[in-house]
């Protein structure tokens, strides 16, 4: 029997919360969007070929499929892909079209902060096909939420924490570990699209996939980003860090820089509105501001704590991007 868990009332406690939303995930698997993932065998490559209508809501359709490698391929490894993927989202949160209950259900939520505890329904995911019991459940515990740079794209990051319940079916997290990660864009970082089994799940061998693992690579129309130092296509380990502030060039003039209270951006044409952040050196934002058309871009430094910030100016209007890095006394 399906059963749905009455759990939406903490997701929806998260969406009403106010946290602080930088990046809409309303983009989330455009058309056109490919990703690489490592696997057992060789690379799944995952693309949105197009959009359908599924309840009225228009989603991208994620078509993954598996490639293996020379080796496996010539002691015929199984080589099965995983099915098509249906996703749509809104501000801040991507849903997922959920087999288990025949309607969407929230997968990623980026509108939360450290300390949340999230609840959300069960799904089959890769490598689980059912579930051997009732009143299983899919629960996290939000660690932290930063900025991290991925191959010079500055990405919301949630980290999570297991939480440790016989009824806990899935997770974020890689195997046994208890420390998971999902990303603006990238999706789930360990593990594939999908949150991973822990407890209770019912593996049906015959109808396994062979599951994804980590994200190597993603690309769209304007964005490219590469997390592994060989081709997309060949086998490696993933790689990704929190903004390496020494290697960020200043697109933007800052002045005074070094500074102590007062700068300003002294070559930022300001002709649309505009959302100025500014993060330290763990990815957390200390400053957000925003300018209307016309405006100078002045703030204050005086509040932060010595050390070196990345200053990140956004254009609302045609979505262009400039960056420049600040060192405050």
């Amino acid at each position: 029997m399906k059963r749905r868990y009455t759990t939406f009332c903490i997701y929806l406690f998260i969406l009403l919360a106010g946290a602080e939303n930088v990046y809409s995930q309303s983009d989330f698997a455009p058309v056109g969007a490919v990703w690489y993932h490592n696997y057992l065998g060789g690379v799944y490559k995952t693309v949105v070929e197009d959009e359908t209508t599924i309840s009225g809501k228009k989603v991208s359709i994620l078509k993954q499929s598996v490639y293996r490698d020379s080796f496996y391929e010539a002691v015929n490894y199984p080589a099965v892909s995983c099915r098509n993927l249906y996703l749509y989202s809104t501000t801040d949160t991507v849903f997922i079209y959920n087999e288990r209950f025949e309607e969407f259900t929230p997968l990623y939520i980026f509108n939360v902060k450290a300390g949340d505890t999230v609840s959300l329904p069960i799904i089959n995911t890769e490598g689980c096909d059912g579930f051997n019991k009732e009143d299983l459940e899919f629960i996290y515990k939000v660690d932290s939420v930063k900025y991290v740079l991925y191959d010079g794209q500055l990405l919301k990051t949630v980290y999570t924490k297991t939480i440790n319940t016989p009824n806990n079916a899935l997770h974020w997290a890689y195997r046994n570990d208890s420390n998971g990660v999902y990303v603006q864009k990238l999706g789930g970082l360990m593990y594939g699209f999908l949150p991973n089994c822990r407890a209770g799940c019912a593996t049906i061998t015959s109808a396994n996939c062979n599951q994804p693992r980590g994200v190597r690579c993603y690309s769209e129309a304007l964005i490219s980003i590469k997390l592994i130092s060989e081709d997309c296509d060949k086998g490696n380990k993933i790689k990704a860090s929190i903004p390496d502030l020494k290697s960020i060039s200043n697109a933007l003039i800052i002045q005074p820089n070094p500074a102590t209270d007062m700068v300003s951006i002294v070559n930022a044409n300001i002709q649309s509105p505009s959302s100025l952040l500014v993060f330290n050196a763990l990815g957390q934002i200390v400053l957000q501001q925003e300018y209307k058309a016309g405006n100078k871009i002045t703030f204050d430094a005086g509040p932060f704590a010595r050390g070196v910030y990345l200053v990140r100016l956004e254009n609302k209007t045609n979505g262009s991007i400039a960056t420049g890095k600040l060192i405050k006394e």
